[in-house]
Parts: structure tokens; C-alpha cells; sequence
């Protein structure tokens, strides 16, 4: 009985105790761990993830949108500094050919019209400024006691340094500007002595100009004109 037990107990301490393996197998499984924790950082480092990949796509995307704006923005500056030397040159050449056209009419001398072309246009200058002062007067407003005071003395100096040969039909004042029309039959135009002694002598109407219009034969138009510091 005794080798029995014996026998047992040499039997039970060979057998491994469950406690025993439970704790190799913790062992092992937190080595497992450890080993598997302290390798996934450099595994993760040299393989990318999908989320990295998509980003740097992108960063590159913006890159080259970055650098085609620049580029658009390069090409138009360059484009506007172009257009304006363009316009520069485009004024210079303008002028150049300004100034020589205006040295070619300098160079060719203006051909002389024939008298009855002269004559034609010098008519036509006359009717337009004598129409103008016309419209003028028509237009003015009446200046009272200036015109009560000139009217008469237009028509008592023309007969008087004119002589008796002229006579007045018609005198009209505005503010500043009047009209004497004179006839004088025995003369197709007043001649040049009787006009000159009475532009050289009228007494207060001295400081108005003086327009003659005798393009009829027989009458007269005065134009009288108030100098600008009496307005």
C-alpha cells in the first residue's frame, strides 16, 4: 500500500497543475500583443493609408491651380503692358503723320482763286456776318435808357457829317447793338470821304465800333456796336 501511494504521488507530480498552464498561456498571449503592438507603428509608417493618399492628390491639385492663376494672371499683365505700348506707338505714329501732312501744306502753296471766285466768297463771309449780327439783335433785350439816348443821336450826327444826301430810314437798339439803315439815292455807295469825316467825327458814339454793309446800291446798313465796359 505504501509503494502505492507512493507511486500516486510520484504520478500527480508529474502531471502539470492547471493553474500553472493557465499562466503560460497569459504568458504567451501578452507577448503576442507586445510583439504585435511594438511592430505596427513602422508597419502603419510604410504603408499608407487611403485618407494620406486622397490628401496629398489634392495638395497637389491646389498646387497646379496655384500656379496656373499665376501663370494667368503673368500672361495678362503682359498682355495690357503690350496693348499699351501698342497704343503709345499707334499715337506716335498719329502724330508723325499729323505733322508731316502739315508740312506738305505748308510746302504747297495754296493756289490763287479767280476774281469772280473771290469775289463769290467774299460775299458769302459778308452775308453770314451781317446775318449774324442781324439774329443778334433780334435776340438782345432792350436796354431802355441806353437806347432812348443813342437812337437820337444816331440819327441827328449821320445827316450832319454825311451831309444832306444821306438820309434815315430806320434806327434800332438792343442792349448792345444797334441798326441805322440809310438811303441814298444819288449814290450807289456812300463814298469814302463822307464816311470817313463822320467815323472820324461822332462826338459820343466815338467809342462804338462800326460795321458797314453796302452791298446794295442805294442803301446803307450801320451796325454800332457798345464797347464791353459800357454794358
Amino acid at each position: 500500500m505504501g509503494l502505492g501511494r507512493s507511486n500516486g504521488l510520484g504520478t500527480e507530480s508529474r502531471r502539470p497543475h492547471w493553474s500553472v498552464l493557465l499562466v503560460i498561456m497569459a504568458s504567451i498571449g501578452v507577448a503576442f500583443v507586445l510583439g504585435r503592438n511594438s511592430n505596427s507603428p513602422s508597419q502603419q509608417a510604410d504603408v499608407p493609408s487611403p485618407r494620406s493618399k486622397e490628401g496629398q492628390r489634392l495638395a497637389a491639385l491646389e498646387r497646379e491651380v496655384r500656379a496656373l492663376r499665376a501663370q494667368g494672371v503673368q500672361a495678362r499683365r503682359i498682355e495690357i503692358v503690350r496693348d499699351e505700348r501698342a497704343g503709345e506707338e499707334d499715337l506716335a505714329e498719329e502724330a508723325q503723320d499729323d505733322e508731316r501732312e502739315d508740312e506738305d501744306a505748308r510746302e504747297v502753296p495754296a493756289l490763287p482763286l479767280d476774281p469772280e471766285a473771290e469775289a463769290r466768297l467774299h460775299d458769302e463771309q459778308a452775308a453770314t456776318f451781317f446775318a449774324d449780327l442781324e439774329q443778334r439783335l433780334d435776340r438782345e433785350p432792350v436796354d431802355r435808357a441806353w437806347s432812348g439816348e443813342t437812337e437820337p443821336l444816331i440819327t441827328q450826327l449821320i445827316p450832319e457829317r454825311m451831309g444832306a444826301e444821306v438820309t434815315i430810314s430806320e434806327v434800332n437798339c438792343s442792349s448792345t447793338l444797334c441798326r441805322a439803315k440809310l438811303e441814298h439815292p444819288e449814290w450807289p455807295q456812300i463814298p469814302a470821304e463822307r464816311f470817313a469825316q463822320f467815323t472820324l467825327n461822332r462826338d459820343a458814339l466815338g467809342t462804338m465800333a462800326i460795321q458797314m454793309d453796302g452791298r446794295d446800291e442805294g442803301t446803307t446798313v450801320l451796325y454800332f456796336m457798345r464797347a464791353a465796359n459800357e454794358t
